[in-house]
C-alpha cells in the first residue's frame, strides 16, 4: 500500500514539474548517447589502427642510420642501449652480407 502511494506521489510531482522532468530526461538521454558515441569511436579507431598494422605483415624491417656520439663513455652507451631496449628498439650493425640475406 505504501509503495503504491509513493508511486502515485512521484507521478503527480512529475506532472506538476513537467519542464523540469523533461529537461532531466533529456539530459540523461544526451549523456548516455555521448558515452556510447565516445566508446564506439574509440573501438572503431582501435580496430582501424590494428587492421593497418596487421596489413604491414611480418616481413618488414625498419632501419635508421645512427651515428654514435663522439666521446661517449661505455656507461653512457650502455644506458642509451638499455633505454632503447625498454622501448622495444634493438640496435644492431648491418653488414653487406646481412643485406644480401635480406634481399633474397
Amino acid at each position: 500500500m505504501l509503495l503504491i502511494r509513493l508511486i502515485k506521489t512521484a507521478f503527480s510531482v512529475m506532472r506538476a514539474n513537467a519542464l523540469r522532468t523533461t529537461l532531466a530526461v533529456l539530459g540523461i538521454v544526451i549523456g548516455i548517447t555521448a558515452i556510447i558515441v565516445v566508446f564506439s569511436a574509440g573501438e572503431g579507431i582501435y580496430s582501424l589502427v590494428v587492421a593497418q598494422v596487421e596489413s604491414f605483415g611480418t616481413n618488414i624491417i625498419q632501419t635508421e642510420p645512427r651515428i654514435p656520439k663522439k666521446g661517449a663513455t661505455q656507461a653512457q652507451s650502455e644506458q642509451r642501449s638499455a633505454s632503447s631496449m625498454v622501448q622495444g628498439v634493438q640496435i644492431t650493425t648491418l653488414t653487406l652480407d646481412d643485406l644480401l640475406i635480406l634481399h633474397t
